[in-house]
């Protein structure tokens, strides 16, 4: 892990880190050319214990987990959404096809006593 984040292994992190430190902030190559992030995770390596560092690493995992939960509610209520106007379309359907069977309905019985006139004469 430390390899990963600053390119050095532990041993030379705890060695040299006053001196490192130093040249790091002071360094105008550094201050242009190093992503912000970067920065402040090396000088994280630099300046702090491992505890403080593995606080910061959870603080970071727990915001990335808020981040995923923010997004997966907001997630649902687009899908909520989506579902209550399917629904209503749903229930518009339903109401016309209600509607028609309800006329289909009258026009068989105005049929039907149509024919029963039609028998009688």
């Amino acid at each position: 892990m430390y390899r990963f984040l600053t390119g050095h292994n532990k041993s030379e992190l705890r060695s040299a880190s006053t001196l490192k430190t130093k040249r790091i902030v002071s360094s105008t190559s550094w201050n242009s050319s190093v992503p912000e992030t970067r920065k402040v995770l090396i000088l994280l390596w630099y300046s702090v214990d491992e505890n403080s560092i593995s606080t910061v690493m959870f603080a970071a995992n727990v915001e990335r987990w808020e981040r995923s939960v923010s997004d997966d509610e907001e997630e649902l209520e687009r899908a909520k959404q989506a579902e209550q106007k399917q629904m209503s379309e749903i229930d518009k359907e339903m109401k016309k096809l209600e509607e028609i069977k309800s006329t289909r309905m009258c026009k068989k019985n105005d049929l039907d006593n149509m024919d029963e006139d039609m028998a009688l004469v």
